[in-house]
Protein backbone atom coordinates (compact mmCIF):
# COMPACT_ATOMS: atom_id res chain seq x y z
CA UNK A 1 0.00 0.00 0.00
CA UNK A 2 2.73 2.89 0.75
CA UNK A 3 4.50 1.61 -2.62
CA UNK A 4 1.96 4.39 -4.69
CA UNK A 5 1.76 6.90 -1.72
CA UNK A 6 3.58 10.22 -2.35
CA UNK A 7 4.35 11.66 0.96
CA UNK A 8 4.43 15.32 -0.46
CA UNK A 9 1.06 14.90 -1.81
CA UNK A 10 -0.35 13.57 1.63
CA UNK A 11 1.39 16.77 3.31
CA UNK A 12 -0.31 19.35 0.71
CA UNK A 13 -3.54 17.31 1.44
CA UNK A 14 -2.96 17.65 5.55
CA UNK A 15 -2.09 21.81 4.90
CA UNK A 16 -5.61 22.38 1.91
CA UNK A 17 -8.07 20.60 5.13
CA UNK A 18 -6.43 23.02 7.88
CA UNK A 19 -7.60 25.79 5.11
CA UNK A 20 -10.80 24.28 4.73
CA UNK A 21 -11.36 24.35 8.20
CA UNK A 22 -9.66 27.91 8.51
CA UNK A 23 -12.44 28.92 6.15
CA UNK A 24 -15.83 26.99 7.53
CA UNK A 25 -14.87 28.30 10.63
CA UNK A 26 -14.42 32.02 9.55
CA UNK A 27 -17.39 32.24 7.18
CA UNK A 28 -20.70 34.08 7.41
CA UNK A 29 -23.61 34.22 6.23
CA UNK A 30 -25.23 37.62 4.66
CA UNK A 31 -26.88 37.84 8.10
CA UNK A 32 -23.47 37.81 9.60
CA UNK A 33 -23.52 35.20 11.99
CA UNK A 34 -21.11 32.09 11.58
CA UNK A 35 -21.81 29.76 8.69
CA UNK A 36 -20.95 26.77 10.58
CA UNK A 37 -23.21 26.91 13.28
CA UNK A 38 -21.04 24.18 15.05
CA UNK A 39 -18.48 26.21 15.50
CA UNK A 40 -20.59 29.15 17.46
CA UNK A 41 -20.29 30.36 20.87
CA UNK A 42 -23.83 29.76 22.94
CA UNK A 43 -25.21 32.83 25.10
CA UNK A 44 -22.70 33.35 28.02
CA UNK A 45 -21.28 29.84 26.91
CA UNK A 46 -18.29 28.27 25.80
CA UNK A 47 -17.20 27.92 22.52
CA UNK A 48 -17.46 24.39 20.98
CA UNK A 49 -14.46 23.51 19.55
CA UNK A 50 -15.66 19.49 18.63
CA UNK A 51 -15.48 20.66 14.53
CA UNK A 52 -12.17 21.58 15.40
CA UNK A 53 -10.60 18.47 17.19
CA UNK A 54 -12.38 16.19 14.79
CA UNK A 55 -10.47 17.91 11.68
CA UNK A 56 -7.34 18.11 13.48
CA UNK A 57 -7.19 14.32 14.07
CA UNK A 58 -7.79 14.17 10.31
CA UNK A 59 -4.92 16.45 9.75
CA UNK A 60 -2.48 14.65 12.13
CA UNK A 61 -3.30 11.37 10.63
CA UNK A 62 -2.45 13.05 7.32
CA UNK A 63 1.13 14.12 8.42
CA UNK A 64 1.56 10.77 10.12
CA UNK A 65 1.19 8.87 6.88
CA UNK A 66 3.26 11.30 5.24
CA UNK A 67 6.14 10.93 7.60
CA UNK A 68 5.89 6.85 7.67
CA UNK A 69 5.96 7.10 3.90
CA UNK A 70 8.91 9.59 3.75
CA UNK A 71 10.82 7.53 6.43
CA UNK A 72 9.91 4.00 3.58
CA UNK A 73 11.65 6.01 0.88
CA UNK A 74 14.88 7.39 3.17
CA UNK A 75 15.00 3.39 4.39
CA UNK A 76 14.68 2.79 0.59
CA UNK A 77 17.71 5.18 -0.05
CA UNK A 78 19.71 3.98 2.66
CA UNK A 79 19.40 0.46 1.99
CA UNK A 80 20.63 1.35 -1.77
CA UNK A 81 23.79 3.43 -0.79
CA UNK A 82 24.90 0.69 1.68
CA UNK A 83 24.41 -2.46 -0.55
CA UNK A 84 26.37 -0.42 -3.37
CA UNK A 85 29.49 0.41 -0.26
CA UNK A 86 29.20 -3.18 0.37
CA UNK A 87 29.49 -4.12 -3.31
CA UNK A 88 32.70 -2.23 -3.94
CA UNK A 89 34.48 -2.75 -0.61
CA UNK A 90 35.82 -6.37 -0.24
CA UNK A 91 34.94 -7.78 2.97
CA UNK A 92 37.71 -8.66 5.71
Amino acid sequence: MLNNLDQQRLYNSARNIEIIVWRLSNRRDSRGSLFLLTNGIAEGKVQNLSFERLFGKLIAHQDMMARIVSDKNNRGINKVVISVATATLFPI
